[in-house]
């Protein structure tokens, strides 16, 4: 082989190692479980249930939130008033003949036994600038007689 194959050769080998660096720092980052390491958790109040249920509640939340792989879970709270707020305005929409996976939890386990966490989070899928979203609902109800329920809540939804 001359001179030119070579440099071709060898120019074409740092490409393709640079490719697969590239993919697997990507297969990498968006297999690996959520950042819950420096989570900020906060509780506003909780009305019927101590406050060790509502820490159980976001244990479970956060152990949920690892599966957004490749994120940063940059906060999660609890805040009784906005909760209640939401159920509510939930529970009107079955009235006006609306349905929601919410408002059939409402109807299945009472209102007073759903609550509605808030979650912050980044993710950075290689794009160029971080994906955030903030405010992310997740909805559980306490039902800890349920063969379903981990540590007393049920997992009903997520989102806005």
């Amino acid at each position: 082989m001359d001179e030119t194959g070579r440099k071709a050769l060898l120019a074409a080998s740092v490409l393709l190692a640079a490719v697969l660096i590239v993919v697997c720092g990507y297969a990498w980052l968006s297999s690996s479980p959520a950042d819950t390491s420096r989570t900020r958790i906060t509780i506003h109040g909780t009305g019927a249930f101590s406050r060790a249920q509502i820490r159980d509640a976001e244990d479970v939340a956060l152990k949920h939130l690892r599966g957004f792989h490749g994120c940063r879970i940059d906060s999660l709270d609890y805040d009784d008033t906005q909760s209640k707020s939401i159920l509510a305005l939930e529970q009107e929409t079955t009235r006006t003949g609306g349905s929601s996976s919410i408002a059939s939890a409402i109807s299945r386990y009472g209102i007073a036994n759903v609550i509605m966490l808030t979650s912050d989070y980044t993710c950075a899928h290689g794009g160029a600038s971080p994906e955030s979203a903030k405010g992310w609902g997740l909805w559980y109800a306490w039902s800890p007689g349920s063969e379903d329920a981990s540590k007393g809540w049920i997992y009903i939804d997520e989102g806005y």
